[in-house]
């Protein structure tokens, strides 16, 4: 366990945690920050992630309820659930978005179809 050299208390997370007191939530601060601070410079260099962060942040809500929906309709198909969680993982995510690009596909070209009659 690490102490404070100050007071001789302990710095463990576990035991500042509840009820959180400074040591816990300048923590989560600081660590929300970093974390923050990292992805702003990845995402600055990178077009294509870039893009994916705003196609995910604007479809969020939409993308939650059809990520629900997949892992539903998986659960009852044994043959999916018994694939090894990594491509299980790839076929949720990429089927979520799939999904997503088709709705969106759809509701485009319905309004092209609305706003030429």
């Amino acid at each position: 366990m690490i102490f404070t050299f100050m007071n001789g208390q302990s710095m463990s997370l576990s035991l500042h945690k509840f009820p959180p007191d400074i040591y816990y939530l300048l923590y989560g601060i600081i660590g929300i920050g970093v974390v923050h601070g990292v992805s702003r410079m990845i995402v600055a260099k990178s077009e294509a992630l870039s893009r994916v962060f705003e196609f995910t942040g604007k479809r969020s809500y939409s993308l939650f309820f059809i990520h629900f929906l997949l892992v539903y309709v998986f659960a009852f198909n044994r043959r999916i659930v018994a694939l090894p969680w990594p491509v299980l993982l790839l076929f949720l995510i990429s089927g979520t978005y799939i999904v997503q690009s088709v709705i969106d596909a759809a509701y485009s070209r319905l309004r092209r179809v609305k706003l030429g009659s």
